[in-house]
């Protein structure tokens, strides 16, 4: 008699379970996702930090937050903590290796900018997996690529001084803390 008490009580909780997911789940799923969006915003100061401190082209971090961005709408899981970190971690490396005449070395990514907090194989499987969800397509548009051919196109010699460039630069590096704006 108790085995029967036990397995009609598991019903119920799976019952109650699959209920609440139903009724709750969007709403759950809708919170992670703007706990997402904000550490978004953390990862991408973060980013930018780190690939300036690290001398990589503007180009780089520019492609980085588009890998990252890319992930995250092709990725079914919401990202956060650790895993968001890695995958931040990831996309520079991915970027550098892609954009930058010298880029980023394994061991430069996992000692100084991971902090050892991850193995290289955890890099190379994340990686690969955002390789994946991109399917292979690294280059895609960039800001920045907008910014150049804007400043381009102007050809007044007043316009088309390093300072404008380097405050059109500073706008679109502030653009990427917000989704919408990219």
């Amino acid at each position: 008699m108790p085995a029967i008490k036990g397995c009609t009580m598991m019903k119920k909780r799976k019952s109650l379970k699959l209920n609440l997911i139903k009724h709750y789940g969007m709403d759950i799923h809708s919170h992670l996702k703007q706990l997402e969006s904000n550490n978004r915003a953390k990862m991408v100061d973060w980013m930018l930090e780190v690939l300036t401190t690290f001398k990589a082209s503007d180009q780089a971090f520019f492609l980085a937050v588009s890998l990252l961005d890319r992930f995250f709408k092709e990725t079914p899981r919401v990202l956060i903590g650790a895993d968001l970190h890695l995958s931040g971690l990831c996309t520079m490396f991915i970027a550098s290796k892609y954009e930058d005449v010298e880029p980023l070395s394994m061991r430069t990514v996992v000692n100084k900018i991971g902090h050892s907090k991850f193995e290289v194989p955890a890099l190379e499987e994340r990686e690969l997996e955002i390789l994946l969800a991109v399917e292979y397509r690294i280059g895609a548009p960039t800001v920045k690529e907008f910014v150049d051919r804007f400043c381009e196109e102007i050809g007044l010699k007043e316009l088309k001084t390093e300072k404008f460039y380097k405050i059109c630069m500073y706008l679109a590096k502030m653009s990427c803390f917000n989704y919408s704006m990219m």
